[in-house]
């Protein structure tokens, strides 16, 4: 037999006293013989100590018990052993020909079949490593799969393919791995002149860490020869660390590799306008350094830079930029609508409180605009407090209404079959309107779809509306939720379908006939009014449950510069509520 293994490599799971384990260092298994259908091993072992016969014992048992083998035979020799044994059966296979890989234990799986091929072999393993899990001491299936090795910093050139990261364990015994190495250390041990030279490496599946004891001379070598960002090739042997809760790889070679780096190959190259660096707190790592030297590298011709609430990256990417590339100064702030839920009047038409008022209600397939259709449009004219005019038509969405919309509107597929499509039932509701202003609760949602609505069918429409939803937010202030039918029983309103078109859009005329009453007692009379009054009841700043939302903000010159400065600073001085927050009222004054 050619090749041999390492008996304490071999079986690296026997749970072996300290004592044996030194008279087993340097023995070899010469040749083993595996009957599967009678679960028998048969070694010969070639010792450099050789043991007594409790020994000998001891390791049968353990041999049989650790790796699950009715019965386990060793024959010891203290000089090299002759040719190996005839196989015994046709199940029978000899491990350590597979390369220097430790026999897993019971109850553990390998990664051949344990099934005999008609070669002789286990079906799923080969005399040599495939892809990228051939390991060192194996061999690679030819010269190209090996990383080409630029300088050799320490041992020979390794010509043996590296094997990903993420399969490195104490089992693996030798191997190769190539990765780039982001931190690196070197110290003096108690020990006068040994150092201990230590790199993290990572091939981006996983990481390990590289550590060797070395003398001073070759410390000083290494630690001028790796870099953190630098590739190597680190070819070696896997062991615990010194606590026993890691592993670690102990270099025998470590070489330079080239390694391509990453490209925009697009012919058009983009421009990123979302970039957090290190100084975005608890968000990103970025560099801000080499993150504009990738850029540059790319092509792109500019970039910008928007940490959260802070502007710290600026003069760095000022500097890593140079004439080179164009700096976008921006950032994320931290933005609070604190105005639209005090605009209840959208829109430029003014009129008395008293003119004709056109109120709708619609319903829905869904909640999403861009993806669900109108089902139901209902109307009324409200005038002096009375309602004098009524509209209601269906609509048919051109689909079928899920279970979930026909239990909460009532409205099935039997009563939208004859109906209008969107264009003719939106043309029949802006007849009925006649540029008269609107009004809905909640209106953003309503409008929405009928603005939706009435671009896709070429329909013109912009109209001035009144969101009752806000009216009551500020009028009852004593209420904390405003929903319809909330707001109705509140106000002592007529009882009435809910979420049906014609009923809802008449239950908001008749909210809003007390509404126009306690406005008057305001001194406002008209629509335009409207909004300053709500400012009055609700005061900036009075709500502290509104929640911050995400807003990507970018300088355009060297004004815009200075105002988001400003917009920083208020946002850390005046309006920091648990974040710097940035009000839109603030923003408004400084677009």
């Amino acid at each position: 037999m050619t090749n041999s293994v390492s008996f304490l490599r071999m079986f690296s799971a026997l749970p072996l006293n300290p004592a044996l384990r030194r008279k087993l260092n340097g023995s070899e298994v010469t040749e083993s013989v595996i009957d599967l259908k009678a679960l028998r091993i048969r070694l010969r072992v070639n010792l450099e100590t050789l043991l007594t016969e409790d020994d000998c014992r001891f390791l049968r048992e353990s041999i049989r018990k650790s790796y699950g083998f009715a019965e386990a035979e060793l024959q010891m020799s203290s000089r090299p052993a002759p040719g190996r044994f005839a196989a015994e059966t046709s199940g029978e296979r000899n491990p350590a020909s597979a390369g220097n890989r430790a026999i897993p234990p019971a109850g553990t799986r390998s990664g051949a079949s344990g099934k005999p091929s008609g070669n002789g072999k286990p079906s799923g393993a080969s005399g040599k490593s495939s892809g990228a899990n051939g390991s060192y001491g194996g061999k690679p299936s030819g010269k190209a799969d090996a990383p080409k090795s630029e300088k050799v910093l320490m041992g020979n050139p390794i010509r043996t393919r590296p094997i990903p990261m993420k399969e490195l364990n104490l089992k693996t015994g030798g191997a190769t791995v190539a990765g780039k190495v982001f931190a690196f250390e070197s110290r003096e041990t108690k020990r006068p002149g040994l150092w201990r030279v230590s790199f993290d490496m990572t091939d981006y599946s996983n990481s390990v860490t590289v550590q060797k004891n070395v003398s001073a001379k070759e410390a000083e070598a290494l630690e001028g020869s790796i870099k953190p960002g630098m590739w190597l090739c680190v070819q070696g042997r896997m062991e615990p660390t010194w606590d026993g809760k890691d592993i670690q790889l102990h270099p025998s070679n470590i070489n330079v590799i080239s390694h391509a780096e990453r490209q925009d190959t697009a012919p058009e190259k983009r421009v990123e306008l979302h970039l957090h660096t290190k100084m975005s707190n608890m968000d990103a790592l970025t560099d801000t350094k080499s993150v504009i030297q990738t850029a540059i590298r790319w092509g792109h011709p500019a970039i910008a830079i928007t940490d959260h609430g802070v502007a710290q990256s600026f003069p760095d990417a000022w500097r890593a930029a140079g004439d080179k590339i164009k700096i976008l100064y921006g950032m994320e702030g931290y933005f609070v609508n604190n105005l639209d839920d005090r605009i209840a009047v959208h829109g430029t038409q003014n009129a008395p409180l008293e003119t004709e008022i056109v109120c709708f209600d619609i319903e829905t397939t869904g909640l999403k605009v861009d993806r669900e259709a109108i089902t139901e449009i209902g109307a009324v004219v409200l005038k002096d407090g009375q309602i004098t005019e009524r509209f209601q038509t269906f609509v048919n969405p051109g689909r079928p209404l899920t279970p979930e919309i026909v239990s909460l509107t009532g409205i099935t597929d039997e009563m939208l079959k004859d109906a209008p499509p969107p264009k003719d039932a939106l043309a029949a509701f802006l007849d009925f309107v006649r540029g008269r202003p609107l009004a809905a609760h909640n209106a953003e949602f309503d409008i929405g779809f009928i603005r939706a609505g009435c671009a896709g069918a070429g329909l013109e429409f912009q109209p001035t509306y009144i969101d009752s939803l806000i009216l009551a937010q500020n009028l009852l202030q004593d209420m904390k939720k405003h929903k319809l039918d909330m707001v109705a029983e509140r106000l002592e309103l007529p009882a009435f379908n809910h979420h049906r078109a014609s009923d809802d859009a008449a239950t908001v005329a008749y909210m809003l006939a007390p509404f126009w009453e306690m406005l008057r007692a305001k001194g406002v009379c008209n629509l335009q009014e409207i909004n300053a009054e709500m400012q009055k009841l609700r005061p900036l700043n009075t709500k502290v449950s509104r929640r911050p939302r995400h807003i990507i903000l970018i300088a355009r010159n060297k004004t815009g510069l200075k105002n988001l400065y400003q917009m920083i600073s208020d946002s850390n001085l005046k309006y920091f509520r648990k974040m710097p927050t940035i009000p839109k009222t603030e923003l408004i004054a400084h677009r």
